[in-house]
């Protein structure tokens, strides 16, 4: 799987530029500080770097998700609310196999394109590529960032059915709530919106069981709720 190596946020405001980043370690981390020191903000950054504004309930690209910190103003020393000009989130994750990429994201700019820069082991940059963030992210084999990042991951690709009775392909957003306590919403919270938010039933089930690898059972849970569909549609009116 991966590993977070660290999340840095940088800009440029009206007093010039600022920058702030966490580094993290192998094994659970823990990160304290007092209000305003930017927790939530890197939190939030590695969530904007990975596409997955969408599981707060927001639409994609919206910058909503973030502090006023990190898109719309923040303090200097003694001089407070100074409007920011541009800014960016940097994600750099690494595989069990030591292979990295730097996921960069615009905050107050465009957001909808990600740079993705593969580090070799001696950071020498190997190659720059731009993804779109949400634009056919899953099936555009050349843009797409989810199918991008699910092919560097080695996650395969799979399906579940709809409330509508339709197949939709397993998204990250789908996945990172199992993984990811958000302060107003919390882990059951955010994990049973995605119901609603998705449209996909059993979703947590379905979560679950991808994660731990369980495909047969995926596969299953997806075929005994096509004969649901199936038998239902096939009902008179």
């Amino acid at each position: 799987m991966i590993s977070i190596e660290s999340i840095e946020i940088r800009g440029e405001s009206d007093l010039g530029p600022f920058w702030g980043g966490i580094t993290f370690e192998g094994g659970l981390q823990v990160v304290a500080a007092d209000n305003g020191y930017g927790k939530s903000l890197a939190v939030t950054g590695i969530a904007w770097c990975l596409g997955l504004e969408k599981m707060f309930g927001l639409q994609g690209n919206d910058i909503a998700c973030f502090p006023l910190a990190g898109r719309d103003c923040l303090d200097f020393g003694n001089t407070a609310n100074i409007p920011i000009r541009s800014s960016q989130a940097s994600l750099t994750i690494q595989r069990n196999d030591g292979l990295r990429i730097r996921i960069t994201r615009a905050i107050v700019g465009n957001p909808e394109t990600l740079v993705i820069e593969e580090i070799a082991q001696d950071s020498i940059i190997q190659r720059t590529s731009k993804l779109q963030v949400h634009l056919l992210t899953m099936k555009d084999d050349v843009r797409g960032f989810q199918n991008f990042l699910f092919k560097w991951i080695g996650l395969p690709r799979e399906q579940a059915m709809t409330n509508l009775g339709t197949v939709s392909d397993i998204y990250l957003e789908n996945l990172a709530p199992l993984l990811f306590i958000e302060q107003k919403e919390g882990w059951t919270d955010l994990q049973a919106l995605q119901v609603y938010r998705y449209g996909i039933q059993q979703i947590a089930d379905i979560s679950v069981e991808y994660l731990l690898g369980a495909l047969e059972a995926l596969h299953d849970r997806l075929e005994s709720r096509r004969r649901q569909c199936e038998r239902r549609d096939s009902k008179p009116v």
